[in-house]
C-alpha cells in the first residue's frame, strides 16, 4: 500500500509541477472522488488528501453517505468541485448517476486534464448513455 501511495503521490506531484496548470501563487487543486466502499477508500482517501496538502496541494474529497453503489440520487454530493480541479482521482465502482451528477464528470474528462483511476476505476460507472469521444 505504501508503494501505491508513493506512486500516486509522485504522479500528482509531477502534474502539479508540470507548469501551465496554475499560476505560480495558486495551489494545484486535486479532487478525490470516492464512490465505493470496496477496499475502504472512505477511510484512505481523506488521509491521502491530507498528505497531498502537506505537499502544497489544495484538495477536495467528494464522497456521499452510505453505500454509493445502491443509490441513484445524491450519489456524489459536491461533484461540481471538478470544475475547478487540476487533477481528478477516481475510486468508484458501478455508480449509477443521474445526468446532473454525470455532467461535471463528463465536462472534466472532455477538458483533457489528468485523470487517475484507482482499483475499481475501470468499472466506475454503469448505465451511462452517450459517448466520451
Amino acid at each position: 500500500m505504501k508503494n501505491l501511495l508513493k506512486l500516486i503521490l509522485s504522479a500528482v506531484v509531477l502534474v502539479g509541477l508540470s507548469g501551465g496548470i496554475r499560476a505560480a501563487d495558486d495551489k494545484p487543486h486535486v479532487v478525490l472522488v470516492v464512490g465505493t466502499l470496496h477496499y475502504s477508500p472512505e477511510l484512505t482517501m481523506p488521509v491521502f488528501a491530507e498528505e497531498l496538502e502537506r505537499f502544497g496541494f489544495e484538495t477536495t474529497v467528494v464522497m456521499g453517505e452510505g453505500n454509493p453503489e445502491k443509490k441513484t440520487t445524491n450519489v456524489l454530493p459536491g461533484i461540481e468541485a471538478l470544475a475547478d480541479a487540476d487533477v481528478a482521482i477516481f475510486f468508484c465502482r458501478f455508480l449509477k448517476l443521474r445526468d446532473e451528477e454525470w455532467q461535471p464528470i463528463e465536462d472534466y474528462i472532455q477538458s483533457g486534464k489528468p485523470v487517475i483511476g484507482l482499483r475499481t476505476a475501470n468499472h466506475s460507472f454503469k448505465g451511462i448513455s452517450g459517448n466520451l469521444n
